[in-house]
């Protein structure tokens, strides 16, 4: 009789995360740097967008007046959202400190959390302190609406040459033969049509 050998069992060892490197939490300071990049980054896609808009549309002049206007809105209604998110956080820091829990609260903070929660309501304070200081820097102002036009005119450019690059036509044998006609209806139908409005 034959039996097959027995494979071994392997086990392996419970996690030790004592092993671990000590958890670093960013600064308060740390924390708004990052933010401002996203910040940046999302008031200077505003601004971006709102110039493809105009470039589509034809409905902007394509001033740097007017855009400085677009990222400082993009920017004061980014001050608010982290206004509001600290008023948020106030809240319910003054909840958990007057004993109030309710349990179908989905965000589920207890008293362990108010250390965590005056990090962010601090984060959120000097986010929102930041961003309205950038909202009437002009120079900054100005460099975000240049970097967003770059974007814009970037991406039209990039979409353009791909359309012509789809769309280029192979002439056939009649093409040459018929050219003289189609220019005479060009002038005899098109242009006459155009001067006539």
């Amino acid at each position: 009789m034959w039996f097959r050998p027995r494979k071994k069992r392997f086990t392996a060892k419970p996690f030790d995360d004592t092993l671990l490197p000590p958890t670093r939490f960013l600064t308060v300071t740390e924390a708004v740097d990052e933010g401002m990049l996203l910040m940046e980054h999302a008031g200077r896609m505003a601004v971006k967008n709102s110039i493809m808009i105009g470039a589509i549309t034809g409905t902007d002049s394509f001033s740097e007046s007017h855009y400085r206007k677009v990222a400082k809105a993009a920017l004061l209604r980014l001050a608010v959202e982290a206004e509001d998110a600290a008023e948020r956080i106030q809240e319910l820091e003054r909840q958990l400190r007057a004993g109030i829990t309710r349990t179908a609260d989905a965000e589920r903070y207890s008293s362990a959390d108010i250390a965590n929660m005056d990090h962010r309501l601090e984060l959120s304070e000097e986010l929102a302190k930041r961003l309205h200081s950038r909202s009437k820097d002009e120079p900054f102002l100005t460099e975000l609406v240049d970097s967003a036009r770059l974007d814009a005119w970037r991406e039209v450019a990039a979409t353009i040459n791909h359309k012509l690059s789809e769309q280029h036509v192979v002439p056939d044998e009649d093409y040459e033969q018929q050219r003289e006609e189609r220019m005479r209806k060009l002038i005899d139908e098109d242009l006459a049509a155009l001067l006539a409005v």
